[in-house]
């Protein structure tokens, strides 16, 4: 009996095991599939925009009054003016999907209820992430000032090696956006990536503080590692390509991905 019984224990712990990671497997390819809509969205912006793309948007030092940190989206600057061109505002209609400034949490628990099942349905969110119900401890640090999103821009396209490359300041190449005939290789310059959700998807070797949960923009060093320690980018020609994350943080260039175009 107790041979039966340790064989059953044995079996249920692979078949659970199995389990887990068919489901990350399925959640990896649901994400890939959302990062694949991106760029899709993103090549008709594109060539509906004669050739402009979409900005990262603005988060810090032009809306009045506003000093949060760089790097994220909040809730209560997406809907400003100013990020009238980011990608969060500019490419989900292209996917028949609402802007985020559409988004907006309500204040009424009912309101933010229907946000959270409106959001984890659209391509903002990452599959697999949890999105806790505002009542539950901590969530409103999730739906109350950072937006969580599950995919970030590739910073390093507006920064200022891209601005002194194309002889425009940072500010006015921030304001007008990229050109996509002024990408070197497409194929190869990476357009978005799967930000982390949690703290629990650093990659392997970081410390605490280098999370960075829910960037709206980022590089090779914020990707997550939520799938099995795997990572999608999505690619400015519209391909999409898995990784292993660690190797991507560690060795973009020798992987072929390029996140800054404008140096050697």
């Amino acid at each position: 009996m107790l041979v039966v019984i340790g064989v059953a224990v044995v079996l249920c712990a692979l078949l659970a095991l199995g389990a887990a990671r068919a489901r990350i497997a399925a959640y990896r390819a649901s994400s890939a599939s959302n990062l694949r809509q991106w760029g899709a969205t993103m090549l008709l912006y594109q060539a509906d925009h004669h050739g402009a793309l979409p900005v990262e948007g603005d988060y810090k030092g032009k809306i009045p009054g506003v000093g949060d940190p760089a790097d994220f989206a909040w809730w209560h600057q997406v809907g400003h003016e100013i990020n009238d061109k980011a990608w969060y505002n500019v490419l989900p209609p292209y996917a028949g999907e609402s802007p985020l400034r559409d988004l907006l949490p309500g204040a009424t628990n009912e309101a933010r209820r229907r946000y959270i099942r409106d959001f984890t349905s659209s391509l903002f969110h990452a599959p697999g992430a949890e999105i806790r119900d505002t009542e539950s401890a901590g969530a409103k640090d999730l739906i109350g000032n950072k937006v969580p999103t599950g995919y970030f821009i590739n910073s390093q396209l507006y920064n200022k090696d891209a601005a002194a490359a194309l002889g425009i300041s940072s500010s006015r190449l921030r304001e007008q956006g990229l050109r996509y005939a002024s990408l070197p290789d497409p194929a190869k310059v990476v357009f978005m990536a799967e930000a982390r959700t949690s703290d629990d998807e650093k990659v392997p070797g970081e410390n605490e503080s280098a999370a960075d949960v829910f960037r709206a923009r980022g590089q090779a060093a914020h990707v997550g590692s939520r799938y099995g320690g795997r990572t999608s980018l999505v690619f400015f020609d519209g391909s999409v390509r898995t990784y292993d994350a660690l190797e991507v943080k560690q060795a973009s260039h020798q992987l072929g991905i390029i996140w800054t175009p404008w140096v050697p």
